[in-house]
């Protein structure tokens, strides 16, 4: 279930609704109940409210456990949704062994070359990278890289993914100039198989004005990100979170570039556009709360 779009407090009173209707009338043993219980999980996810999440995918995991056992899909499916959740949480070192349970069961359960094995292989190397290490990412992202490869041919989004995400892990390994290098690659693939009007375009737009960032060229990076920005304007409209996303970015290139006035300006709107898209509690508003009061202190 997607919410990205939406708002999540009702969509939140939604799911609880349809879930408790589930509950009287199929009772707690039934798939479909299992079903409202994990979009309700996926969608306190989205808003912030891990704990809650926690709780109720794991409700949902021993509830499927049960039902369907171990070796189904919708099993596997919900040991990653709280693989991820721990993840977000912090928790890595509880999110890899999910992780890593995960995978083996999809071998299992789909066999090698199948790409719900590609997924959770991918799965388990953006743990690794979160927890810091990033040469087992690196290591497993190309091989989900090459196994996508291998199911898709080079011209399918899923490749392009698994190019873009080896290339971020270059990035954040130092190795900027081979992340420049994949960056521009998945860039043009992404042109090619899903044109510029496409969210995932404008996100490797920003991925590579990062890089550039991190190379040291700010003005390639500013040119960039506000390229990325109007995009992600035409493509999403302003109350997107990939929007402000942009606008925190951008702000913190201005900022590097000692453009301090351009830097607060910009990271003002996008804390106003925080609060009314995702909220006052929500993760990515305190970081952009902390991002501003860190431009005002380099303005002195």
């Amino acid at each position: 279930t997607d919410h990205g779009l939406g708002d999540l407090p009702k969509a939140i009173t939604l799911h609880k609704e349809c879930l408790e209707l589930r509950r009287r009338n199929l009772g707690e043993e039934h798939l479909d109940y299992t079903v409202s219980l994990s979009n309700l999980a996926v969608c306190l996810q989205e808003a912030g409210d891990y704990i809650a999440a926690i709780e109720n995918h794991t409700e949902c995991l021993e509830l499927r456990r049960r039902i369907v056992g171990k070796y189904h899909p919708d099993y596997a499916r919900s040991l990653n949704n709280l693989a991820v959740c721990y993840q977000s949480l912090g928790q890595l070192d509880k999110a890899i062994e999910l992780h890593t349970e995960c995978l083996e069961l999809m071998r299992r359960i789909v066999g090698g070359n199948h790409p719900d094995f590609a997924q959770s292989i991918n799965n388990l190397a953006n743990c690794y990278r979160a927890a810091g290490d990033l040469e087992r990412a690196i290591e497993m992202h190309t091989k989900c890289l090459q196994l996508r490869r291998k199911i898709f041919g080079e011209n399918y989004p899923d490749y392009a993914k698994s190019l873009n995400n080896v290339a971020i892990c270059y990035d954040e390994s130092g190795e900027v100039q081979k992340a420049i290098e994949l960056h521009t690659k998945c860039l043009e693939l992404r042109k090619r198989v899903l044109t510029e009007n496409h969210p995932d375009y404008a996100k490797t737009m920003n991925n590579l004005a990062v890089c550039y960032e991190h190379a040291g060229q700010i003005t390639t990076a500013i040119q960039l990100h506000q390229q990325c920005l109007e995009l992600r304007r035409r493509i999403l409209g302003e109350n997107h979170p990939d929007y402000s996303k942009s606008l925190n970015n951008l702000a913190i290139c201005y900022e590097s570039a000692g453009m301090f006035e351009k830097a607060v300006e910009t990271h003002h709107k996008c804390l106003e556009l925080m609060k009314k898209v995702v909220g006052e509690h929500h993760p990515d508003y305190a970081t952009c709360l902390y991002n501003l009061a860190s431009s005002y202190r380099q303005q002195g």
